[in-house]
This record gives C-alpha cells, sequence and structure tokens, in this order.
C-alpha cells in the first residue's frame, strides 16, 4: 500500500482499498496541478475545485495518482505542433460516441461493454491518444468529455487496459 500525503497539510490520506488499479484514498486529486487534497482541506467526494487552479478534483484513485511521464521538450514541441488537431477530432469523436452509447446502452439494457456497437471504436481512441500524448493526454480528455456528457465512466472502464489507463 502507497502512502499518499496531502498537499497543502502534508497529512497521510486513509487508504480505502480496492482491487489491483481501483485503489482508493480518502482524498481528491487535482489532475491539472497534481495536487491531492486530504478530507481536511477541501470537501472531497465530489468535484470540488481545486484551491490552485480551479479545476474539478476527482476521487484519489490509482488512475488519477500515476505521475505523467517526463517528455523530452522535443516530443512536447511536436505533439504541440501536430497533435492539436487530431486531439480535438478525437475528443469530439469520443463525446459523440458516448453519447450513442448511453442512448443505445439504454434502450438495450445496459449489456457488456464489448456488446456495444460502439465499444471497439472508443478504446481505439484510447489508444490513439496515448500514442501522442500518453496518459496525461487521455485523462485530459477523459476529463473534458466528463463535463460535457452524462455518464461519461462508461469509457472510463472502457479504457481498461489501454497504456497505463487502469491498467
Amino acid at each position: 500500500m502507497r502512502k499518499i500525503r496531502c498537499s497543502m497539510c502534508g497529512g497521510v490520506l486513509e487508504y480505502l482499498g480496492g482491487p489491483g488499479s481501483l485503489e482508493q484514498w480518502r482524498g481528491n486529486v487535482c489532475t491539472e496541478c497534481d495536487l491531492v487534497f486530504c478530507p481536511n482541506c477541501i470537501t472531497v467526494g465530489g468535484p470540488t475545485p481545486c484551491p490552485k487552479c480551479h479545476a474539478p478534483t476527482h476521487p484519489a484513485s490509482r488512475i488519477f495518482l500515476t505521475k505523467k511521464p517526463k517528455e523530452s521538450r522535443v516530443a512536447a514541441l511536436l505533439g504541440k505542433l501536430f497533435g492539436n488537431r487530431e486531439y480535438h477530432t478525437l475528443v469530439k469523436r469520443l463525446k459523440d460516441l458516448i453519447v450513442e452509447a448511453n442512448n443505445w446502452g439504454c434502450s438495450h439494457k445496459w449489456p457488456l461493454f464489448e456488446k456495444y456497437p460502439q465499444y471497439q471504436e472508443i478504446r481505439e481512441i484510447g489508444k490513439r491518444l496515448y500514442e501522442i500524448g500518453g496518459i496525461g493526454l487521455m485523462r485530459k480528455a477523459y476529463r473534458k468529455v466528463e463535463r460535457s456528457v452524462a455518464y461519461p465512466g462508461m469509457s472510463e472502464m472502457w479504457w481498461h487496459g489501454v497504456g497505463e489507463w487502469l491498467g
């Protein structure tokens, strides 16, 4: 079990457990500025705004606590120059697919993820996001979809095992 400390007070977050990649701690994480907060420093359990950057925070689970891999300055520059257009295209398509999947799932009594017609394409988008920007870009895309789509958590589970996502 990994000890996670609050970025504000330094206190250790309570470990809640969970299977493998779904481990959780009592606290929230800001994935924009990589800060961790305990229940004494902010309200946890919901999308409480980060005190530093005001982005919504996420539950302190392993997927949000994994540090972003360092990338070279050249790779970062190339990603900004060439990946931006593709990133926006992928996120738009992901939003559309999640909306379609929600509608399809509702009308088909929520079968297993693999049964959805959108399943493979959603996974392919996750793989491509990982190729062009790693887990950090996948998180960024997920957050963007999460803010604008009902039930975005479906893509969180559909990406299980893609790159470093819940893997």
